[in-house]
């Protein structure tokens, strides 16, 4: 997966996780992608500043993101400029 896909991902996840919290299974099942990629793809997404929690629910795990307001703008505009972006 190029670089600008893994963002694109990324971003999506965080307008999952705006939406409502979710499961790593229901990630999974959205971006057909493992636990560790997932895993990575959070990291990334607290490092550019979403503020992501991790709770445990009985075998699994569900994120919540607690910023959505601060970064739905940034985030919504960012995933339309990758959507968009082309090399031609």
């Amino acid at each position: 997966m190029s670089n600008s896909n893994q963002l694109l991902e990324i971003l999506e996840i965080v307008e999952m996780l705006g939406e409502k919290n979710a499961s790593v299974a229901e990630i999974q099942t959205k971006f057909d992608i493992s636990f560790p990629t997932i895993r990575r793809h959070i990291a990334e997404a607290r490092h550019f500043g979403a503020d992501i929690e991790s709770i445990r629910q009985g075998a699994g795990w569900v994120f919540k993101l607690k910023n959505w307001p601060a970064c739905q703008k940034i985030v919504t505009r960012w995933i339309e400029l990758e959507r968009n972006r082309s090399f031609l």
